[in-house]
């Protein structure tokens, strides 16, 4: 964490922070669903395929979908911790979507084990796991 930053939250008495959730713009709601709910530890909380905005529960962070009608999905990565990123890469590698992986598990230098996956409206997601 940035220096400047530490010393913001010490100097106001923050504890935590955290990202709460991310909203992805999607273009295809039924592929988009079908694809989240293929990763372990997703629950599907709050809409559905047929409706305009889904979230998803990971433990206490949300995942949200948004149907885009522009068609226009920009947007860089998100990271998702996991217990497992071996566990979690066969996994997905059994799934209708293995061809979305685009690297195998590898231990990075900045001290996380991770690959990269793409949704179905292309966004980069990282499974990764601090060593």
């Amino acid at each position: 964490m940035p220096k400047y930053l530490l010393k913001y939250l010490k100097n106001h008495s923050c504890k935590q922070l955290k990202i709460s959730a991310v909203t992805f713009f999607v273009k295809n709601m039924d592929l988009a669903v079908k694809f989240y709910s293929n990763i372990p530890g997703f629950e599907l909380v709050y809409g559905n395929s047929e409706t305009s905005f889904v979230t998803f529960k990971i433990e206490d962070q949300f995942l949200n979908l948004e149907y885009n009608q522009n068609g226009t999905c920009d947007f860089g990565r998100i990271i998702f911790h996991v217990e497992d990123v071996d566990k979690t890469y066969h996994h997905l590698k059994q799934s209708p979507f293995s061809n979305r992986i685009e690297t195998m598990p590898t231990d990075a230098s900045w001290g996380e084990r991770f690959f990269y996956i793409r949704d179905p409206d292309n966004h980069q997601i990282a499974i990764a796991k601090p060593l």
